[in-house]
């Protein structure tokens, strides 16, 4: 099984975190590296709908374009 530091692997092997701008907060910002993950759900934002659709598709990861937080 994967887990959310697999898929935080994955990304950064082509989309490397450490090119991101210096006022940026690309990253894991929630959650448990340790998780195991079975769904993942993509979008741009993370919104109240993404958060609804997640728990109605039982996803155990949302990967997002943009931070959650960015302050």
């Amino acid at each position: 099984m994967a887990t959310v530091k697999d898929i935080y692997n994955f990304i950064d092997s082509f989309a490397p975190f450490t090119t991101q701008a210096e006022w940026d907060n690309s990253g894991l910002l929630v959650g448990n590296e340790n998780s195991v993950v079975n769904k993942i759900i993509f979008a741009l934002d993370v919104t109240s709908d993404v958060i609804e659709q997640a728990k109605i598709l039982g996803a155990d990861l949302i990967v997002t374009h943009h931070p959650v937080i960015f302050k």
